[in-house]
Protein backbone atom coordinates (compact mmCIF):
# COMPACT_ATOMS: atom_id res chain seq x y z
CA UNK A 1 0.00 0.00 0.00
CA UNK A 2 1.22 3.22 -0.90
CA UNK A 3 2.22 6.03 1.70
CA UNK A 4 -0.35 8.55 0.81
CA UNK A 5 -3.10 6.06 0.95
CA UNK A 6 -1.92 4.95 4.42
CA UNK A 7 -2.30 8.52 5.68
CA UNK A 8 -5.62 8.69 4.48
CA UNK A 9 -6.93 5.60 6.17
CA UNK A 10 -5.34 6.17 8.85
CA UNK A 11 -6.75 10.19 9.12
CA UNK A 12 -10.87 8.86 8.06
CA UNK A 13 -10.23 5.66 10.53
CA UNK A 14 -8.86 8.64 13.72
CA UNK A 15 -11.77 10.84 12.36
CA UNK A 16 -14.56 8.60 12.44
CA UNK A 17 -13.30 7.49 15.90
CA UNK A 18 -13.88 10.78 17.22
CA UNK A 19 -17.00 11.81 16.08
CA UNK A 20 -18.32 8.46 16.96
CA UNK A 21 -16.98 8.90 20.27
CA UNK A 22 -18.20 13.04 20.93
CA UNK A 23 -21.74 11.70 19.01
CA UNK A 24 -21.64 9.46 22.32
CA UNK A 25 -21.13 12.29 24.52
CA UNK A 26 -23.68 14.66 22.81
CA UNK A 27 -26.23 11.87 23.06
CA UNK A 28 -24.96 11.52 26.94
CA UNK A 29 -25.01 15.05 27.63
CA UNK A 30 -28.27 15.42 25.84
CA UNK A 31 -30.41 12.71 25.69
CA UNK A 32 -30.17 11.38 29.31
CA UNK A 33 -33.76 10.88 30.94
CA UNK A 34 -33.69 12.72 34.52
CA UNK A 35 -34.60 10.05 37.20
CA UNK A 36 -37.76 9.44 38.63
CA UNK A 37 -38.64 12.30 40.93
CA UNK A 38 -36.25 15.17 39.74
CA UNK A 39 -37.40 18.11 37.79
CA UNK A 40 -38.52 17.49 34.37
CA UNK A 41 -38.86 13.99 35.14
CA UNK A 42 -42.15 12.17 34.19
CA UNK A 43 -44.40 11.66 36.32
CA UNK A 44 -43.66 14.48 38.65
CA UNK A 45 -45.43 13.51 41.34
CA UNK A 46 -47.39 15.33 43.63
CA UNK A 47 -45.22 17.10 46.05
CA UNK A 48 -43.21 20.28 45.35
CA UNK A 49 -40.33 19.79 42.80
CA UNK A 50 -37.47 21.39 44.12
CA UNK A 51 -34.73 23.44 42.34
CA UNK A 52 -33.58 21.71 39.27
CA UNK A 53 -29.84 20.60 39.04
CA UNK A 54 -27.35 18.32 38.51
CA UNK A 55 -23.70 18.86 40.01
CA UNK A 56 -20.33 17.04 38.85
CA UNK A 57 -20.41 15.18 35.98
CA UNK A 58 -20.81 11.69 34.51
CA UNK A 59 -20.06 12.60 31.05
CA UNK A 60 -17.30 9.56 29.70
CA UNK A 61 -16.24 8.22 26.20
CA UNK A 62 -16.62 4.26 26.69
CA UNK A 63 -13.74 1.97 25.30
CA UNK A 64 -12.02 4.89 24.81
CA UNK A 65 -10.41 5.69 27.85
CA UNK A 66 -7.73 3.16 27.57
CA UNK A 67 -6.73 3.92 23.83
CA UNK A 68 -6.91 7.74 24.06
CA UNK A 69 -5.83 8.15 27.22
CA UNK A 70 -9.26 10.18 27.68
CA UNK A 71 -9.89 8.14 31.12
CA UNK A 72 -10.09 5.20 33.02
CA UNK A 73 -12.95 3.32 33.73
CA UNK A 74 -14.39 1.46 36.78
CA UNK A 75 -13.82 2.12 40.06
CA UNK A 76 -10.75 3.83 41.10
CA UNK A 77 -11.30 6.16 38.24
CA UNK A 78 -11.45 9.09 40.18
CA UNK A 79 -14.99 10.07 38.96
CA UNK A 80 -16.78 12.21 41.92
CA UNK A 81 -20.45 11.22 40.98
CA UNK A 82 -22.46 13.74 40.38
CA UNK A 83 -26.43 14.61 41.92
CA UNK A 84 -29.83 15.43 40.95
CA UNK A 85 -32.57 17.17 43.20
CA UNK A 86 -35.49 14.95 43.62
CA UNK A 87 -39.05 16.27 44.74
CA UNK A 88 -39.17 18.01 48.27
CA UNK A 89 -40.63 15.48 50.90
CA UNK A 90 -44.25 16.47 52.22
CA UNK A 91 -42.87 17.41 55.89
CA UNK A 92 -39.63 18.55 56.94
CA UNK A 93 -37.58 15.87 59.19
CA UNK A 94 -34.82 15.51 60.99
CA UNK A 95 -32.60 12.48 62.41
CA UNK A 96 -34.23 10.46 59.90
CA UNK A 97 -33.64 6.44 59.19
CA UNK A 98 -34.42 5.01 55.63
CA UNK A 99 -34.65 2.01 53.95
CA UNK A 100 -35.86 0.68 50.72
CA UNK A 101 -38.27 -2.61 49.84
CA UNK A 102 -39.47 -3.41 46.49
CA UNK A 103 -37.80 0.05 45.43
CA UNK A 104 -40.10 2.07 47.83
CA UNK A 105 -38.31 4.19 50.17
CA UNK A 106 -39.46 4.30 53.62
CA UNK A 107 -38.44 7.54 55.88
CA UNK A 108 -38.93 7.82 59.94
CA UNK A 109 -37.39 10.56 61.57
CA UNK A 110 -37.45 13.42 64.29
CA UNK A 111 -40.90 15.40 63.75
CA UNK A 112 -43.32 13.48 63.10
CA UNK A 113 -44.78 9.53 63.84
CA UNK A 114 -45.38 9.00 59.90
CA UNK A 115 -44.01 6.91 57.62
CA UNK A 116 -43.10 8.79 54.75
CA UNK A 117 -42.78 6.52 51.60
CA UNK A 118 -41.00 7.61 47.85
CA UNK A 119 -41.81 5.41 44.98
CA UNK A 120 -38.51 5.15 42.92
CA UNK A 121 -40.38 4.34 40.17
CA UNK A 122 -42.98 6.85 39.70
CA UNK A 123 -40.81 9.47 42.20
CA UNK A 124 -43.95 10.28 44.42
CA UNK A 125 -44.14 10.42 47.85
CA UNK A 126 -47.30 9.73 50.16
CA UNK A 127 -47.23 9.97 54.16
CA UNK A 128 -50.29 8.11 56.09
CA UNK A 129 -50.05 4.79 53.60
CA UNK A 130 -47.66 3.06 55.48
CA UNK A 131 -48.85 2.02 59.14
CA UNK A 132 -46.50 4.60 61.78
CA UNK A 133 -43.90 2.80 63.96
CA UNK A 134 -45.17 2.14 67.54
CA UNK A 135 -42.21 4.14 68.68
CA UNK A 136 -41.74 7.15 67.08
CA UNK A 137 -38.54 8.63 68.47
CA UNK A 138 -35.85 9.63 66.42
CA UNK A 139 -32.08 9.13 66.22
CA UNK A 140 -32.92 5.67 64.86
CA UNK A 141 -30.26 2.51 62.85
CA UNK A 142 -31.53 0.84 60.85
CA UNK A 143 -31.14 -2.53 57.97
CA UNK A 144 -33.68 -4.18 55.56
CA UNK A 145 -32.93 -8.03 55.88
CA UNK A 146 -35.73 -10.35 53.68
CA UNK A 147 -38.10 -7.76 52.74
CA UNK A 148 -38.21 -6.74 56.17
CA UNK A 149 -37.44 -3.18 57.74
CA UNK A 150 -35.49 -3.25 61.01
CA UNK A 151 -35.82 0.38 63.14
CA UNK A 152 -33.03 -0.30 65.66
CA UNK A 153 -32.88 1.94 68.73
CA UNK A 154 -33.35 5.37 68.82
CA UNK A 155 -34.49 8.37 71.40
CA UNK A 156 -37.65 9.64 73.28
CA UNK A 157 -41.02 8.49 72.83
CA UNK A 158 -39.95 5.02 74.27
CA UNK A 159 -37.53 3.74 71.21
CA UNK A 160 -34.62 3.69 73.29
CA UNK A 161 -33.60 0.11 72.57
CA UNK A 162 -36.16 -0.59 70.81
CA UNK A 163 -36.25 -3.00 67.32
CA UNK A 164 -39.18 -2.49 65.77
CA UNK A 165 -40.14 -4.04 62.38
CA UNK A 166 -41.82 -3.28 59.44
CA UNK A 167 -43.47 -5.54 56.93
CA UNK A 168 -44.65 -3.84 53.74
CA UNK A 169 -46.75 -7.05 52.91
CA UNK A 170 -48.35 -6.65 55.84
CA UNK A 171 -48.14 -2.79 56.17
CA UNK A 172 -47.57 -3.82 59.92
CA UNK A 173 -45.16 -3.27 62.94
CA UNK A 174 -43.52 -6.19 64.99
CA UNK A 175 -41.10 -5.81 68.11
CA UNK A 176 -38.24 -8.02 68.30
CA UNK A 177 -36.05 -8.91 71.22
CA UNK A 178 -34.55 -5.08 72.81
CA UNK A 179 -30.83 -4.39 72.30
CA UNK A 180 -28.84 -5.80 75.47
CA UNK A 181 -28.73 -1.44 76.42
CA UNK A 182 -30.69 1.76 75.75
CA UNK A 183 -29.27 3.02 72.63
CA UNK A 184 -30.14 5.95 70.30
CA UNK A 185 -27.65 6.69 67.37
CA UNK A 186 -25.88 3.46 67.09
CA UNK A 187 -24.06 2.08 64.29
CA UNK A 188 -25.08 -0.90 62.33
CA UNK A 189 -24.63 -3.25 59.06
CA UNK A 190 -26.15 -6.17 57.95
CA UNK A 191 -23.24 -9.09 57.88
CA UNK A 192 -24.54 -12.72 56.60
CA UNK A 193 -28.45 -12.24 57.50
CA UNK A 194 -27.51 -10.54 61.02
CA UNK A 195 -27.32 -7.56 62.32
CA UNK A 196 -24.42 -5.92 63.97
CA UNK A 197 -25.11 -3.35 66.68
CA UNK A 198 -22.19 -0.68 68.43
CA UNK A 199 -21.97 2.32 70.49
CA UNK A 200 -24.32 4.56 70.25
CA UNK A 201 -25.46 6.82 73.50
CA UNK A 202 -27.08 4.67 76.08
CA UNK A 203 -29.66 5.58 78.42
CA UNK A 204 -29.49 9.12 77.06
CA UNK A 205 -26.14 9.67 79.48
CA UNK A 206 -23.14 8.68 77.70
CA UNK A 207 -21.63 6.98 74.85
CA UNK A 208 -21.30 3.24 75.21
CA UNK A 209 -18.36 0.99 73.13
CA UNK A 210 -20.53 -2.04 73.92
CA UNK A 211 -21.26 -4.47 70.43
CA UNK A 212 -23.80 -7.34 69.63
CA UNK A 213 -25.06 -9.10 66.68
CA UNK A 214 -29.14 -9.52 66.50
CA UNK A 215 -30.29 -13.17 64.48
CA UNK A 216 -33.95 -12.06 62.86
CA UNK A 217 -34.77 -15.57 62.88
CA UNK A 218 -34.00 -16.62 66.55
CA UNK A 219 -34.69 -12.87 67.12
CA UNK A 220 -32.20 -12.87 69.63
CA UNK A 221 -28.82 -10.69 70.76
CA UNK A 222 -24.95 -12.15 71.36
CA UNK A 223 -22.71 -9.67 73.13
CA UNK A 224 -19.30 -9.32 70.76
CA UNK A 225 -16.16 -7.78 71.77
CA UNK A 226 -16.86 -4.19 72.57
CA UNK A 227 -15.40 -1.23 70.63
CA UNK A 228 -12.07 0.35 71.00
CA UNK A 229 -13.57 4.00 71.47
CA UNK A 230 -17.51 4.33 72.14
CA UNK A 231 -18.75 5.89 68.97
CA UNK A 232 -22.19 7.84 68.68
CA UNK A 233 -23.57 9.22 65.65
CA UNK A 234 -20.67 7.78 63.24
CA UNK A 235 -21.14 6.52 59.89
CA UNK A 236 -21.23 3.23 59.37
CA UNK A 237 -21.50 -0.05 56.96
CA UNK A 238 -20.16 -3.14 55.66
CA UNK A 239 -17.96 -4.09 52.57
CA UNK A 240 -19.67 -7.81 53.26
CA UNK A 241 -17.05 -8.96 55.71
CA UNK A 242 -16.66 -6.61 58.26
CA UNK A 243 -18.41 -3.69 60.03
CA UNK A 244 -16.59 -0.43 59.30
CA UNK A 245 -17.28 2.68 61.60
CA UNK A 246 -16.03 6.15 60.61
CA UNK A 247 -15.86 8.95 62.82
CA UNK A 248 -18.40 10.18 64.87
CA UNK A 249 -18.50 11.26 68.79
CA UNK A 250 -18.06 9.88 72.08
CA UNK A 251 -15.82 10.30 75.23
CA UNK A 252 -14.03 13.58 75.10
CA UNK A 253 -15.54 15.58 72.13
CA UNK A 254 -19.58 14.59 72.05
CA UNK A 255 -20.08 11.86 74.98
CA UNK A 256 -24.14 12.57 74.83
CA UNK A 257 -26.64 13.66 72.09
CA UNK A 258 -25.09 17.18 71.90
CA UNK A 259 -23.30 19.03 69.04
CA UNK A 260 -19.45 18.75 69.09
CA UNK A 261 -16.64 18.46 67.00
CA UNK A 262 -16.55 14.89 65.49
CA UNK A 263 -13.35 12.51 65.78
CA UNK A 264 -11.65 11.21 62.63
CA UNK A 265 -11.11 7.46 63.37
CA UNK A 266 -12.01 4.52 61.66
CA UNK A 267 -12.79 1.26 63.67
CA UNK A 268 -13.05 -2.42 61.91
CA UNK A 269 -14.79 -4.99 63.52
CA UNK A 270 -14.09 -8.76 62.40
CA UNK A 271 -16.66 -11.20 63.05
CA UNK A 272 -14.72 -14.05 62.14
CA UNK A 273 -12.31 -13.02 65.16
CA UNK A 274 -14.36 -10.80 67.51
CA UNK A 275 -11.57 -8.60 67.45
CA UNK A 276 -11.65 -4.39 66.57
CA UNK A 277 -8.87 -2.11 64.63
CA UNK A 278 -8.42 1.27 64.88
CA UNK A 279 -6.81 3.76 62.97
CA UNK A 280 -5.57 5.63 66.45
CA UNK A 281 -3.56 2.15 67.24
CA UNK A 282 -0.27 2.54 66.84
CA UNK A 283 1.17 1.05 63.53
CA UNK A 284 -2.26 0.95 61.95
CA UNK A 285 -3.16 0.02 58.67
CA UNK A 286 -6.20 2.54 58.69
CA UNK A 287 -6.06 5.81 57.14
CA UNK A 288 -9.00 8.47 59.16
CA UNK A 289 -10.98 10.23 57.96
CA UNK A 290 -9.70 13.15 56.29
CA UNK A 291 -11.94 15.43 58.54
CA UNK A 292 -13.55 14.55 61.57
CA UNK A 293 -17.10 14.79 62.44
CA UNK A 294 -20.58 13.31 63.37
CA UNK A 295 -23.69 13.46 61.92
CA UNK A 296 -23.32 11.87 58.71
CA UNK A 297 -25.47 8.82 58.92
CA UNK A 298 -25.04 6.18 57.09
CA UNK A 299 -21.95 4.86 54.62
CA UNK A 300 -22.30 3.41 52.04
CA UNK A 301 -20.43 0.52 49.91
CA UNK A 302 -20.02 0.74 45.94
CA UNK A 303 -17.75 -0.65 43.85
CA UNK A 304 -15.18 -1.73 46.67
CA UNK A 305 -15.07 1.94 48.10
CA UNK A 306 -17.27 3.28 51.19
CA UNK A 307 -19.34 6.97 50.59
CA UNK A 308 -19.31 9.46 53.85
CA UNK A 309 -21.52 12.21 53.18
CA UNK A 310 -21.83 15.93 55.07
CA UNK A 311 -22.19 15.72 58.98
CA UNK A 312 -22.21 18.37 61.56
CA UNK A 313 -19.26 20.46 64.26
CA UNK A 314 -19.59 22.46 66.87
CA UNK A 315 -16.55 24.50 65.97
CA UNK A 316 -14.35 22.54 63.56
CA UNK A 317 -12.50 22.88 60.32
CA UNK A 318 -14.11 22.87 56.75
CA UNK A 319 -17.68 23.35 57.91
CA UNK A 320 -19.43 25.38 55.62
CA UNK A 321 -22.65 27.85 57.18
CA UNK A 322 -24.69 26.23 59.97
CA UNK A 323 -21.79 24.19 60.88
CA UNK A 324 -22.66 21.35 58.44
CA UNK A 325 -20.64 19.59 55.68
CA UNK A 326 -21.04 19.45 52.51
CA UNK A 327 -18.15 16.73 51.93
CA UNK A 328 -18.70 13.26 49.97
CA UNK A 329 -15.23 11.51 51.30
CA UNK A 330 -14.18 8.44 49.24
CA UNK A 331 -12.51 5.94 50.89
CA UNK A 332 -10.18 2.64 49.52
CA UNK A 333 -9.52 0.07 51.42
CA UNK A 334 -7.48 -1.66 49.33
CA UNK A 335 -5.09 1.53 48.78
CA UNK A 336 -5.92 3.05 52.28
CA UNK A 337 -6.30 6.03 50.18
CA UNK A 338 -9.37 8.84 50.98
CA UNK A 339 -10.57 11.06 47.88
CA UNK A 340 -13.40 13.59 47.18
CA UNK A 341 -16.64 12.92 45.30
CA UNK A 342 -19.19 15.55 44.36
CA UNK A 343 -20.09 17.84 47.42
CA UNK A 344 -23.91 17.65 48.39
CA UNK A 345 -25.89 20.37 47.01
CA UNK A 346 -27.62 20.75 50.36
CA UNK A 347 -24.84 20.27 53.48
CA UNK A 348 -26.65 19.10 56.05
CA UNK A 349 -26.60 16.38 58.66
CA UNK A 350 -28.89 13.80 60.31
CA UNK A 351 -29.89 11.99 57.37
CA UNK A 352 -29.66 8.05 56.57
CA UNK A 353 -27.86 7.82 52.90
CA UNK A 354 -28.97 4.29 51.03
CA UNK A 355 -27.85 3.17 47.96
CA UNK A 356 -30.58 1.33 45.06
CA UNK A 357 -29.84 1.04 41.08
CA UNK A 358 -26.49 2.84 41.34
CA UNK A 359 -27.26 5.70 43.07
CA UNK A 360 -28.01 6.91 46.70
CA UNK A 361 -30.91 8.61 48.61
CA UNK A 362 -30.15 11.46 50.80
CA UNK A 363 -33.11 12.77 52.10
CA UNK A 364 -34.32 15.22 54.96
CA UNK A 365 -31.83 15.81 57.88
CA UNK A 366 -30.74 19.17 59.07
CA UNK A 367 -29.08 22.23 57.51
CA UNK A 368 -27.76 23.77 60.88
CA UNK A 369 -25.84 21.68 63.21
CA UNK A 370 -27.95 20.46 66.25
CA UNK A 371 -31.81 20.12 66.38
CA UNK A 372 -32.65 21.04 62.73
CA UNK A 373 -35.21 19.59 59.70
CA UNK A 374 -35.46 19.69 56.45
CA UNK A 375 -37.76 18.25 53.55
CA UNK A 376 -34.77 18.23 50.86
CA UNK A 377 -34.37 14.97 48.49
CA UNK A 378 -31.44 14.31 46.68
CA UNK A 379 -29.98 11.32 44.24
CA UNK A 380 -26.15 11.06 44.37
CA UNK A 381 -25.37 9.49 40.84
CA UNK A 382 -22.74 6.92 41.58
CA UNK A 383 -19.42 7.04 39.49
Amino acid sequence: MHAPTRTVLFTTTFLLVLLWAFGDLAAQSAGTTPPPGAPGAAPAGPSTPGPGSSTGSRLRFPGLGGLFGLRPEGPGADDPGSWVTLNVMPKSLGEVVCGVLDDVLYVVGEGSGTTYTYDLATGVWTQGVAAPRPFAGNHHGGEVVDGRWYVIGGFDDGAEGRVQIYDPVTNQWTLGADMPWNGGSVNSALIGGKIYVCGGVKDDLFTTDECAVYDPVADTWTMLAPMIDGRNHAASATDGNRLWVFGGRGPGSGDTNMVANGFADVQVYDPLTDTWESSELPASPLAPLPIGRGGTGKAVWHAGEFYVFGGETLNGPGAVTGNVYDRVDIYDPVTNDWRLGAPLPTPRHGFFPVKRHGAVYVVAGGQVAGGSKSSKAELYLLP
